[in-house]
């Protein structure tokens, strides 16, 4: 009994003065909150980026779809300018051949 006294008096200090054990815990708290916060702020980041590029998705659709009409709607006009001025000119052409096979 006195022998075994001795034995948990000699381990005292190595107890106390020994904090592997009390250092281990918090590292790995520490490392689970960590791992959390990190996860929880990329996961938001994540969710952000959706948001955003859905957001562009359908502002630019829209954009574009406007832009086209109205470039299509100047594009129309000017093909048909030329298309005008083509014909205007064949009929010149046509009638300059006509006169020259009539004489």
């Amino acid at each position: 009994m006195i022998s075994q006294v001795g034995r948990e008096l000699y381990k005292v200090p190595l107890r106390i003065l020994d904090h592997r054990v009390f250092v281990n815990g918090e590292i790995e708290s520490f490392l689970d909150n960590f791992e959390v916060r990190r996860n929880d702020s990329e996961v938001e980041k994540l969710f952000q980026v959706t948001e955003t590029v859905g957001s562009l998705k359908y502002d630019l659709s829209e954009r574009g779809i406007a832009l086209g009409n109205e470039n299509l709607s100047n594009l129309n006009t000017e093909v048909n300018s030329l298309l005008n001025g083509v014909n205007i000119l064949l009929h010149k052409a046509k009638g300059k051949q006509q006169t020259s096979r009539g004489t």
